[in-house]
């Protein structure tokens, strides 16, 4: 009996390690690509900006992505985000981009009060991040003179990307759906795009 006991161990072990053999090879170059478009490279929201003084929040989602091959398909007025409602003191809108790298989702969100972002931006990244995650990076940076948040992660389970930041009393965020070798770089040359919009950076 001993001896089956040890047999179907040694099967068991076999087959996990295989599997984690095979995850490795997966998941390398994935975790490479995502280095090589600098999802860890640590940022502050002040550095990822906010639209200019006296760009409504519809105008701030209005962004040119031809350099990354992506049009404005559509632009509404929201108010709910991911199963989140955004509240009656906000305003947000969301543009919906596509090409044929695929689909992407921009949101912008001014809200009244900065402690009415915060507590929006807490509720959002904790239902976006339920569950399994494959990557995620987050930087909290509360008290900072003008410091926010901010959240880059990608769930398996919706199958997007996030790459959101909130900073005072607005709120963007960015989703890509679709896998993560693909969503996660897409999320990243879009942020790097609004990012230069906000701050007039190239």
């Amino acid at each position: 009996m001993k001896r089956v006991y040890l047999s179907i161990s040694l099967i068991l072990l076999t087959a996990l390690l295989g599997f984690l053999v095979v995850i490795g090879f997966l998941m390398v170059p994935t975790a490479g690509a995502i280095i090589k478009q600098g999802a860890f490279t640590f940022q502050t929201p002040a550095t990822l900006g906010r639209p200019p003084q006296g760009v409504a929040v519809e105008d701030a989602v209005n962004l040119d992505l031809k350099s990354i091959g992506m049009q404005c398909l559509e632009t509404n007025q929201v108010s709910w985000i991911d199963n989140v409602r955004i509240g009656p003191r906000a305003t947000a809108f969301e543009a919906t981009y596509v090409g044929e790298i695929g689909q992407a989702d921009l949101t912008v969100i001014e809200f009244e009060t900065q402690p009415d972002a915060t507590k929006f931006f807490n509720q959002w990244s904790d239902v976006i991040s339920d569950g399994l995650q494959i990557f995620h990076l987050e930087t909290n940076l509360p008290g900072w003179l003008g410091q926010g948040h901010i959240q880059r992660t990608y769930n398996p389970h919706i199958g997007k990307a996030y790459s959101a930041w909130q900073i005072e009393n607005l709120v963007t965020i960015i989703e890509v759906p679709g896998p993560l070798s693909q969503a996660m770089p897409r999320a990243q040359q879009i942020k790097q795009l609004v990012s230069q919009s906000y701050t007039g950076r190239q």
